[in-house]
C-alpha cells in the first residue's frame, strides 16, 4: 500500500489497493465504484456514461445501485478489470506525488518554526509567531505540484474514461495486455489482438514486477498460457525454485504433466537449467526415464498393441509425456552444458556424463542417459567441450570393450519413442534403446564445434593428411544394425550421419576442418564400397555402407555441390576448404548414396546441382557484363550481345552434370526401357525442389541466404541445407506418375525461373522502355538476396500462387503486374535466352 504521510494535501477519496481489489471482486465494494463514478472525468453524467453507458448520475449515493454497476463492469470481462487496475496504478502514483508533497510540507513547517523559535523577537516574545500564516505560506508554495499531480490523474481518469467509452477495441486491449493489466490467458477472448514475443515479454515482465521469486514462480505454475520466450523474463531467483520443484519430481519419480511442462517451458534458460542439474544427478535422470518408458510401454520390448498378445493398447498420452520429458530434459541439458559465468557448468561435466553412461555398476544408463543426449541435440546445441567429452569417454570405452558388446549385453529396458519398425509410427513394437555410441552421435545434429572437436581427434596428432581412425572404424568397421531377433536397437547408421553433416557442413561458414572430414569420409566409403568385407549386405553380398547413412551423405554433398560439379566437368577444386575427391571415388559414393529405399540424399544433391547450374548461368551474364563496360543493362542489349550460344552451352553443362549424378545413382540399377522415364522423373522433382526452395520467402536467414544467391566455395550450407532437405522430404515420390507429369510439363517455366532471378540479380530487369522493371509484387526474400516469387513459376503457376496473409488488392496486384510482365519486351527477350538454357539441357538430359 502507498503510505499516506498527514497533510494540508488531500489524497484521493480510495486508495488504489481498494481500486484493485473492487477490480478483483467488483461489486463487493460500493464506495470505490462510487468514487470512480464521480471523479473520473469531473463530471458526474460524463463518469457514468464513460464507465457503464446508463448509469444514472444518483448512482454515486445510491449504494445499491452502484453496488449493481460494478456487477455489469464484472460482466464486462477483463477489458473492465484491466482498466480498473489501470487506475488503480494512477491513483497510486496520485498518492505517491502527494505523500511526497505532505512529506515536504512537513518538512519545511517544522523547520521554519523551528528556526523562528530561535531569533530573538520571537524567543523574548516581542513577535508572536503566526502558525496559520507559516502554513498557509508553505502550502500556497506547494500547491502549484499539488495541481500538477491533481492534472496528471485528472488526465489518467479522462483515458480511462474514453477507454471504458470505446470498449475494448484491439487498441486498448493489446495496450492494456502489454501493461500487465489484462493477463495472457485471456487472449482468447480477443482474437484480433496479437503480441509478438517482445510484446509478450514485456506483459510478463509488468504483471510479475514487484512479485517475490516464489509469487513468481507460481504464477508460472498457474498460467500455463505462458510460453517459452516470454518466460525468459522470470528472474533468477524464481527459476531456481521452479528447478527445485522439478527436481524434486525427478528424485521423487512423481514425474507428471506438469513438471513436463515447466521443464519445455524453461529449458533454455541458463539459472533454470543450472539449478536443475545441479540438484540431480545421472542416476536419478536414469531412474526418471525408465519409470516414465516402463508407463509408456507396459510391454516392454513386445507387440503392446492389439492381437494374440493380449496386450492392452498403448496410451498416447502417456507415451507423449514420456517424448516430451526426454525432449524437455534433453534440451536443458544442453542449455546447462553452454552455461557462463555463475551458471557455468564444472569443467570436466562432459566426462562425468560419459562416465555415468559407461558405468558398469549401473547398465542401465548407457540406453537412458545416451538417449536423453540424442533427444536434446534434435533441437539443441550442446557446448562443444561438453559432448565432445561424453563421445570420447563413450568412445574410449567402447574401443576398450570391443569383444564384450558393451551396449547390447546391458539389457537396457528403456524404449526409444522415436525408433520405427517399417512404417509403425507409434514404436508399438517397443524397440529398446541400446546403443550409447551411435545416441552419442545423433546428439550432434545441432552441435558441429562437438562434432568436429570429436572427429578431428581421429588424425594422428591432429595432422589431417593422415589416416583417420576414428571415421574407418565407424565408417566401415562398426555395425549399426538393427537387430530384431534380440529386440537390439541400433540405429543404421543414423546417429553416425547426423554428426557428420554437423561435422562437414553444420557451420554457416565453410571451414577447413569440415571440407578435410568430408573428402576423407567419402573416401574411405568409396573404396570400400563393393568389397567382399563385412557391412550392410542386404542384396549382393558386398559391402555397402549403412542405409540409414545415405540421407545425410547426400546433404553433406549438397554442402559441397560446387565442388562436385567441378570434379565432374573435369576441373577439380584447388586448394582451400573445398571437397577433394577423383571421379572415380565420386561415382563410387554416388552408387552408395542412390542405393536403398531412401532416394532424399540424392535428391537433396541434385536439388542444390540445379541452384548451382543456375548460379553458374549467372556467373557467365556478369562476365559478360564485366567484359563489356557501358552496355546498358536491358534485356534488348543482353538478347543481341551472342550470350544466346553462351548460355545455350552452360545448360547443355548443367544437363551433363544433372545427368551424371542421376546415372551413377539412382539410376545404376533400372532397366534400359525405363531408364529415359526414370530419369525425367528425378530431374522434374529436383527442379521443382530448386524452384520453390526460397529461404527468404519462409525464413530470413542471416548468414545462408546470401549463399543461396552466389557465395565464394558452396551453394548451401548450415541452415538452409536444413531447411532444403526439408523441402526434399515434404515433397512427393519422384517416381508419382502424377506428380511427375505435371513437374515435367512445369521444367520450361522452372528453367526460365533460374534464368530470370540471374537476369533480375545482375540488374537486368529494371525500367527500360515502356517497362517499368520487375515490381516489389512479384518479389520475395529479404533485401539485397531478393528473388522473384517461385509459386509464379511452379506446375500452378499464377492460377494458384500462395495467398496467404494477402489482401483481395494485393492478390489483384500481382496478378496484374503478372500480366504486364508477360506481356513486356523483357520477358520476351529473356523467354528467348532461357529457350537456349532448355535447349542445351534437353539435348545433354537425352542423350
Amino acid at each position: 500500500m502507498v503510505a499516506r504521510t498527514d497533510g494540508p494535501f488531500e489524497y484521493w477519496e480510495v486508495t488504489g489497493d481498494a481500486v484493485r481489489s473492487a477490480a478483483e471482486a467488483p461489486g463487493s465494494n460500493a464506495d470505490v465504484i462510487q468514487s470512480l463514478a464521480g471523479e473520473l472525468e469531473g463530471d458526474e453524467t460524463r463518469a457514468a456514461n464513460a464507465i457503464e453507458g446508463d448509469i444514472e448520475a444518483g448512482v454515486t449515493a445510491n449504494t445499491t445501485a452502484a453496488k449493481t454497476t460494478a456487477q455489469n463492469l464484472a460482466a464486462k470481462g477483463q477489458y473492465a478489470v484491466g482498466l480498473l487496475k489501470q487506475f488503480g496504478a494512477d491513483v497510486d502514483t496520485f498518492d505517491t506525488t502527494v505523500n511526497q508533497i505532505n512529506i515536504d510540507y512537513k518538512t519545511r513547517y517544522d523547520n521554519t518554526i523551528f528556526g523562528m523559535h530561535h531569533q530573538p523577537e520571537y524567543r523574548t516574545g516581542e513577535e508572536t509567531i503566526d502558525y496559520a500564516a507559516v502554513a498557509a505560506s508553505i502550502k500556497a508554495d506547494l500547491m502549484a505540484r499539488y495541481h500538477k499531480a491533481e492534472g496528471v490523474i485528472d488526465d489518467a481518469a479522462d483515458t480511462i474514461a474514453s477507454m471504458f467509452k470505446q470498449g475494448p477495441t484491439d487498441a486498448n486491449v493489446k495496450e492494456l495486455m502489454i501493461a500487465g493489466l489484462i493477463p495472457l490467458s485471456a487472449a482468447s477472448v480477443f482474437p484480433g489482438v496479437t503480441l509478438t514475443d517482445s510484446e509478450k515479454q514485456q506483459a510478463l515482465a509488468n504483471t510479475i514486477k514487484g512479485m517475490t521469486p516464489e509469487q513468481q514462480a507460481q504464477y508460472v505454475k498457474d498460467h500455463k498460457e505462458i510460453d517459452a520466450k516470454t518466460a525468459e523474463v522470470i528472474s533468477p531467483e524464481a527459476q531456481k525454485i521452479l528447478a527445485s520443484d522439478v527436481a524434486d519430481d525427478i528424485k521423487n519419480k512423481t514425474i507428471d504433466a506438469e513438471s513436463v511442462r515447466i521443464l519445455g517451458l524453461m529449458q533454455n534458460s541458463a539459472p533454470f537449467a543450472h539449478a536443475f542439474y545441479s540438484q540431480v544427478t545421472p542416476d536419478q535422470m536414469t531412474g526418471a526415464i525408465e519409470k516414465l518408458s516402463s508407463e509408456a510401454y507396459p510391454n516392454g520390448p513386445f507387440h503392446a498393441g492389439v492381437g494374440s498378445t493380449g496386450a492392452d493398447p498403448l496410451d498416447k498420452g502417456k507415451i507423449d509425456l514420456y517424448k516430451n520429458f526426454l525432449s524437455a530434459a534433453g534440451g536443458t541439458l544442453a542449455t546447462y552444458s553452454k552455461g557462463t559465468g555463475e551458471y557455468a557448468p564444472p569443467a570436466d561435466a562432459g566426462i562425468t556424463w560419459g562416465k555415468a553412461i559407461t558405468d558398469e555398476d549401473h547398465p542401465q544408463n548407457a540406453g537412458a542417459l545416451s538417449l536423453l543426449l540424442r533427444e536434446g541435440g534434435e533441437n539443441h546445441e550442446f557446448d562443444g567441450k561438453f559432448l565432445s567429452d561424453v563421445a570420447d569417454t563413450v568412445y574410449t570405452y567402447e574401443r576398450d570393450h570391443e569383444d564384450d558388446q558393451p551396449w547390447g549385453s546391458r539389457g537396457s529396458q528403456v524404449i526409444d519413442p522415436d525408433a520405427k519398425i517399417g512404417n509403425n509410427d507409434d514404436n508399438i513394437w517397443g524397440v529398446r534403446s541400446f546403443d550409447a555410441m551411435a545416441n552419442v552421435l545423433g546428439a550432434m545434429k545441432e552441435s558441429p564445434d562437438a562434432a568436429q572437436m570429436f572427429f578431428a581427434d581421429g588424425y594422428p596428432d591432429g595432422d589431417t593428411s593422415k589416416d583417420n581412425s576414428r571415421l574407418e572404424y565407424l565408417l566401415t568397421e562398426r555395425s549399426f544394425s538393427k537387430d530384431l531377433a534380440d529386440w537390439k536397437s541400433g540405429d543404421e547408421g543414423d546417429g553416425l550421419g547426423l554428426a557428420l553433416e554437423a561435422a562437414t557442413i553444420g557451420h554457416d561458414t565453410r571451414n577447413q576442418l569440415g571440407a578435410d572430414l568430408a573428402s576423407d569420409a567419402f573416401t574411405i566409403i568409396a573404396e570400400k564400397s563393393g568389397s567382399g568385407d563385412s557391412g550392410w549386405s542386404p542384396v549382393d553380398g558386398k559391402w555397402h555402407t549403412w542405409p540409414g547413412l545415405t540421407d545425410s551423405l547426400g546433404t553433406i554433398a549438397a554442402g559441397y555441390v560446387g565442388d562436385i560439379y567441378d570434379t565432374i566437368d573435369n576441373n577439380p577444386p584447388g586448394d582451400g576448404p573445398h571437397l577433394q575427391i577423383s571421379q572415380e571415388n565420386l561415382d563410387k559414393l554416388l552408387g552408395e548414396i542412390g542405393r536403398g529405399e531412401d532416394k532424399s540424399g540424392i535428391e537433396t544433391l541434385t536439388a542444390a546441382a540445379v541452384m548451382e547450374g543456375n548460379n553458374r548461368i549467372g556467373e557467365h551474364i556478369r562476365d559478360w557484363q564485366e567484359d563489356h563496360p557501358g552496355e546498358p543493362l536491358t534485356m534488348e542489349a543482353l538478347s543481341k550481345s551472342g550470350l544466346g550460344s553462351l548460355l545455350e552451352g552452360r545448360g547443355s553443362t548443367n544437363g551433363e552434370i544433372l545427368k551424371h549424378l542421376l546415372d551413377k545413382s539412382v539410376l545404376v540399377d533400372v532397366d534400359d526401357e525405363k531408364l529415359a522415364e526414370t530419369r525425367a522423373a528425378y530431374v522434374a522433382k529436383a527442379f521443382d525442389i530448386a524452384t520453390s526452395f526460397a529461404p527468404g520467402a519462409d525464413k530470413v536467414l542471416s548468414a545462408t541466404a546470401s549463399e543461396v544467391s552466389k557465395t565464394t566455395y558452396d551453394t548451401l550450407s548450415g541452415e538452409a541445407l536444413s531447411l532444403l532437405g526439408d523441402k526434399v522430404s515434404a515433397a512427393p515420390d519422384a517416381l508419382s506418375t502424377k506428380y511427375t507429369e505435371d513437374q515435367t510439363k512445369a521444367l520450361p517455366n522452372q528453367i526460365e525461373y533460374g534464368l530470370v532471378n540471374q537476369l533480375h540479380q545482375s540488374g537486368y530487369l529494371g525500367k527500360q522502355g515502356d517497362y517499368a522493371g520487375i515490381p516489389d509484387s512479384l518479389l520475395t526474400g529479404p533485401e539485397g538476396h531478393q528473388t522473384i516469387r517461385p509459386d509464379l513459376y511452379d506446375a500452378d503457376g499464377i492460377e494458384k500462387f500462395d495467398t496467404k496473409g494477402l489482401t483481395a488488392a494485393q492478390v489483384a496486384q500481382i496478378k496484374e503486374d503478372w500480366r504486364t510482365w508477360q506481356e513486356s519486351d523483357p520477358r520476351a527477350f529473356s523467354e528467348t535466352l532461357s529457350a537456349s538454357v532448355l535447349n542445351g539441357f534437353d539435348r545433354a538430359v537425352r542423350e
